[in-house]
């Protein structure tokens, strides 16, 4: 879907401090101005413009002055407008030159205007561009804000002289300065989802921020083009790039207006710059001379920035490279080209980055390069994690003539670099390929492994993986057998085998002095969280630092060990530091265009607000999950996200979208339907409608199945459903046998919550409160909080005002537990259960059949509910209950 934005509706966001310090600047009598100061598109006329408002707001006569090169050619032509007729000094030309009153006539004739506008109150003036004031119209204005009835807004460029009146004011200490700078990436983030009206992709998010650098009016040209190429689209309800951002035609104007001023010389150096980037300052200098160097610093079109004990020189933004780009021929590109290999060929010594540059310069000249500079350069790309040129180098180095051992090293880089690009089925042709030549050492070894790791995070092919293990292991030595044994345990845990993988984790041997390996981390952390064992997951994850040696071969991406230790923190109930790993591996994958773990944070962090009982939120991350799955062929993350979603709509109560995602994830295959999410969709998809009873046999009959397999933390949590769901009796046995076989925090609080409803104990929901408060789930506590239903007004108003602060957290989630909570009497669970279905639209005589209990009985549990509720039909229920209109 192609969307054509307007240009100029574009909202505001960020600049709390700068506002805030305009607010106290105002309304001090003794400071006289405010001035915005910033590079061309920061948003300094849009700051401006906000604080202008903010004052009109507040009461305060406002006028506003735009300066340009224009009116600043007239004496006081941008302050005429301001001035009444009978006020405006007569201007009349004589030979070429205006003759204005005395300045003391007209500083008078100026107050007299000022005050007549301002109603006698200080006027709040804004002036944009006031470097570009004319002389007479910037002395008025400083005699006018020095007497008192100007309050001073101003903006101007950094990269010219301070103009006054704001030098004088600024020095004097009676004026505020801002520089402003770009907006960082929670801004442009903010900015981009309201632009667009909906949720945008941390990947989406991420190239736009990086390719814009937070300058407001190239973010915004960027955005435009992207829509009118047809490149950011929305799909599954979020936002997302098909290709990386280009440099759109208005941008490169913008550009173009920059340097229209620059001599020859200047382009010359911009577009070898554009060619060659990041070149050595010394070097640079040399050829285009120290004081072109400052010129081109001092205009804001380079940078220069330390590397190592040298400098390096770049264009001072992403997006001018391409722009300068457009306008060199392609003859005077391999020109530069061929000079710098030469160059650099010749050096006494290279710079460690040096074989990555002359092979990408090679391959852009003649299309290959030595195999041996080529495999180098790929594995210099693979430890800065860009997979773009990893690929492209590996290629060119397989399709040269290697070695067998290079050959196996590129195929390896080749694979991991098609894998971390989302394409898993090409990515293990490759591994398989090259397993069947590679060496039985080293080289085949890494290849297994990395081939067996990236089908369980990927596609989760376990039996695939299991198989690529084995091949190994049949003609390596035993050296290799505890990683190898590592990988079958990770392909184990991440298949939803945790009893298997935990037993073969047991049964390794002790580490050596240098601790496990990385993949054996990520499995005992990944197991052993769903085996409930959490000391053992936190324990695991803690050990798994990073970035290790990357000495140019593949290895595990390090957001695949964050996910690890996101999800051990997440069984053991530490969810805010869930939430800040998960973040953080996918700030990660997202700067490394790693897929496959894109795709799993975000799921992972649609689960981790889930349970700390934000449904709107979770939705929001599960909804990008299913973006990045469906657009990738991550089949069971995609089926993973769509049940998260599902129970995120239902909890929310938005009916229609988990109607939508259930009919989408119809029939679900592969180990995503023995996990947690999908059999909670289905039971809160029936809770929805009604059927309470079916949910908790549903839910009931996969928690067996997950403790038969070892899924305890995942079994636990549906447990806890059931409880949640009106029927604690049922799931308080195997809850409390749980408790007993982990050492998991948050199963212990499930089981606590369980066992306080079942035994209607409100000591024990009171401690499984405090629980879930420490851990951060809001919502958990907010149910255990209303189950108490104490009788004491003072204590049922206590709670009402401790339910009504969380349920504000939770984002409005309405759940069984919630249902009626806060009210002055609060209902019993059969009158609670009676009265969600009668809300349900289910008649008296439907649900007596339902519950198998007579109509009468169903009648006066909604009599008794009626009463305590205050309401006498249905439709009141129903609001009462806070449930939405059926």
């Amino acid at each position: 879907m192609t969307v054509t934005l307007a240009r100029y509706s574009w909202p505001f966001v960020g600049r709390v401090d700068e506002r805030a310090l305009f607010r106290r600047s105002v309304a001090d009598p003794r400071c006289l101005g405010y001035f915005v100061v910033g590079a061309p598109g920061v948003g300094k006329t849009r700051l401006a413009d906000e604080c202008l408002a903010t004052a009109q707001e507040s009461g305060l006569p406002v006028a506003r002055v735009a300066a340009g090169r224009m009116a600043g050619s007239i004496p006081l032509g941008a302050l005429i407008h301001l001035m009444p007729g009978s006020s405006r000094p007569a201007v009349r030309a004589r030979q070429g030159e205006a003759l204005l009153p005395e300045a003391v006539e007209l500083f008078e004739r100026a107050r007299a205007a000022v005050r007549q506008r301002a109603g006698g109150r200080r006027l709040v003036l804004l002036v944009d561009d006031i470097d570009l004031l004319d002389p007479v119209s910037a002395r008025l204005v400083e005699q006018l804000t020095a007497a008192g009835e100007v309050f001073l807004v101003g903006t101007y460029s950094d990269t010219a002289p301070t103009p006054d009146p704001a030098g004088a004011l600024w020095r004097e200490g009676r004026a505020n300065r801002i520089d402003l700078g770009d907006l960082d990436r929670t801004e442009v983030t903010a900015l981009l989802e309201r632009a667009l009206d909906g949720p945008v992709s941390a990947a989406a998010a991420a190239a736009l921020w990086t390719s814009s650098r937070g300058n407001p009016l190239l973010l915004r040209e960027l955005v435009h083009g992207c829509t009118e190429e047809g490149t950011l689209v929305r799909a599954d309800g979020v936002w997302q790039l098909t290709s990386r951002p280009t440099t759109p035609v208005r941008v490169r104007g913008v550009i173009a207006t920059r340097i229209a001023g620059l001599d020859g010389g200047a382009h010359a150096a911009l577009e070898f710059l554009a060619v060659c980037e990041p070149v050595d300052l010394a070097g640079f200098g040399d050829q285009v001379g120290m004081p072109m160097v400052e010129l081109l610093e001092t205009e804001g079109l380079i940078t220069v920035t330390a590397d190592g004990d040298r400098h390096a020189v770049s264009l001072s933004h992403p997006l001018y490279r391409q722009a300068f780009l457009d306008f060199v021929p392609r003859s005077r590109v391999e020109r530069i080209l061929r000079a710098q290999i030469d160059k650099l060929a010749a050096a006494p010594c290279r710079r460690p980055a040096d074989p990555l540059r002359i092979a990408n310069w090679q391959l852009e000249i003649d299309g290959t390069a030595d195999p041996e500079l080529l495999l180098r350069g790929a594995q210099l790309s693979h430890a800065a994690a860009d997979f773009a040129v990893v690929e492209r180098l590996a290629r060119a180095t397989l399709a040269a003539d290697c070695t067998p051992e290079a050959g196996a090293l590129a195929a390896a880089l080749l694979g991991e670099a098609l894998a971390q690009s989302g394409r898993i089925d090409e990515a293990d042709g490759v591994f398989a390929e090259a397993m069947e030549y590679a060496p039985a050492d080293e080289s085949l070894r890494r290849l297994a492994i990395l081939r067996a790791a990236h089908l369980c995070w990927g596609v989760v092919a376990p039996d695939r993986a299991i198989a690529t293990i084995d091949q190994a292991r049949s003609v390596l030595d035993d050296t290799h057998l505890n990683e190898l044994s590592a990988v079958r345990a990770l392909v184990f845990a991440r298949s939803d085998r945790a009893r298997e993988a935990g037993s073969l984790l047991d049964a390794m041997p002790p580490p050596g002095p240098g601790g496990v390996s990385m993949i054996e981390g990520v499995a005992r952390a990944t197991a052993f969280a769903a085996l409930g064992r959490t000391d053992a997951a936190i324990a695991a994850a803690a050990g798994l630092r990073y970035p290790y040696p990357a000495r140019g071969v593949p290895r595990l991406h390090p957001a695949f060990l964050d996910h690890a230790a996101a999800t051990a923190a997440h069984e053991a109930g530490r969810l805010r530091e869930a939430i800040a790993l998960a973040e953080r591996g996918l700030r990660a994958a997202v700067e490394d265009e790693v897929i496959t773990a894109q795709a799993v944070l975000t799921c992972l962090m649609g689960r981790c607000q889930l349970t700390r009982g934000r449904p709107r939120t979770a939705a929001r991350w599960f909804r990008e999950a299913v973006a990045i799955s469906r657009r990738h062929g991550c089949h069971e993350e995609l089926v993973l996200a769509l049940a998260g979603l599902a129970v995120a709509d239902a909890q929310s109560r938005d009916v229609d979208g988990g109607d939508a995602l259930a009919a989408d994830a119809s029939e679900p295959t592969g180990t995503a339907v023995t996990q947690g999410l999908v059999p909670q969709a289905e039971a809160w998809a029936l809770v929805s409608k009604g059927h309470l009873d079916s949910a908790r046999q549903r839910l009931s009959a996969a928690a067996d199945a997950m403790i038969e397999s070892g899924q305890l933390s995942l079994a636990a949590a549906l447990l806890h459903d059931i409880a949640r769901l009106g029927d604690a009796k049922r799931a308080l046995p195997r809850l409390l046998a749980l408790r007993e076989r982990t050492d998991s925090p948050m199963i212990a609080a499930r089981a606590r919550y369980a066992e306080g409803v079942a035994h209607r104990d409100a000591k024990v929901l009171a401690g499984a409160a405090a629980a879930f408060a420490e851990m951060g789930a809001d919502l958990f506590e907010a149910e255990a909080t209303a189950e108490q239903r104490p009788t004491d007004p003072r204590h049922r108003a206590a709670i009402a005002t401790r339910i009504g602060e969380l349920r504000v957290r939770c984002e409005g989630a309405r759940t069984p537990p919630l249902a009626g909570a806060g009210q002055p009497s609060p209902l019993s669970g059969r009158e609670r259960e009676i009265c969600l279905l009668a809300a349900g639209g289910l008649s008296s005589i439907d649900i007596a059949e339902r519950l198998v209990v007579s109509v009468r009985t169903v009648n006066n549990h909604l009599q008794n509910a009626y009463r305590k509720l205050g309401v006498t039909s249905r439709r009141e229920l129903m609001q009462a209950l806070d449930q939405p209109a059926r």
